[in-house]
């Protein structure tokens, strides 16, 4: 949240800094359309189609900044939502890391459990038990 927050004082930066710079291209052009009046006034086409000519470079040069400067914003915010969707993907990740980390933890436990059941019953029965158990399946089959 931190990242998308610079991101957006970046843009708010940016929109400031193009707006700064509109003004000042706008101004130039103000100063050369007087400039082109006060030409005009006097005949000369030559002068006029200069100003004119040097409005529409300032004009195109502003307008070129501005492109440049929304393509950077765009990369800045591209870059954090980047940032933001790999911060997520590594908590998910560390998520399901830990959870698996879990599941083996209790798999073990659960084994060791049965294995110390198993010992118990066998303790409780006796070996002895369990030998005449096993040996009287075969016995009981050649009976039959």
């Amino acid at each position: 949240e931190r990242k998308a927050q610079e991101a957006v004082g970046l843009l708010e930066r940016q929109k400031l800094k193009d707006q700064i710079e509109a003004e000042k291209a706008r101004r130039a052009l103000l100063e050369l359309q007087a400039e082109s009046s006060a030409v005009q006034s006097m005949g000369s086409a030559k002068a006029e189609a200069r100003a004119r000519a040097e409005a529409a470079q300032i004009e195109m040069q502003a307008e070129l900044e501005q492109a440049k400067l929304r393509a950077q914003a765009q990369k800045i915010q591209s870059e954090s939502e980047l940032e933001e969707t790999r911060m997520r993907q590594e908590a998910e990740i560390s998520f399901l890391s830990r959870k698996n980390e879990l599941e083996i933890t209790r798999a073990r436990e659960m084994a060791g459990i049965e294995r110390e059941k198993f010992k118990e019953q066998v303790a409780a029965i006796g070996q002895e038990a369990i030998i005449k158990i096993a040996q009287a399946g075969p016995e009981m089959q050649v009976s039959f």
